[in-house]
């Protein structure tokens, strides 16, 4: 292998490391951060169960219902999380 594979094989490792790694951290700011609770408590009310990152997806899927349940909740976290990162990129200027 030529070292520019090489180079390309590290760096192809390393952008899915760390975009794994941003996607760990968005589920573990929506699953265990205070600031969503109200969302979560919402959403385990209308699936009757407590949810989880590895059980999300299998719960919205049972029944219509949780379906637009997961949706709503994920529109109302992914529109407050675009939220806030706009205010920081604004107050950082």
């Amino acid at each position: 292998m030529a070292a520019s594979e090489r180079l390309s094989t590290a760096s192809s490792a390393m952008i899915h490391r760390s975009a794994r790694h941003a996607q760990e951290n968005q589920m573990a700011r929506i699953f265990r951060v205070p600031h969503f609770k109200m969302q979560r408590d919402e959403l385990e009310t209308i699936l009757n169960q407590r949810i989880q990152p590895e059980t999300l997806v299998e719960a919205i899927l049972s029944t219509k219902a949780a379906w637009n349940a997961g949706s709503t909740f994920s529109t109302e976290v992914l529109t407050d999380l675009r939220s806030i990162e706009t205010r920081r990129a604004r107050d950082s200027n």
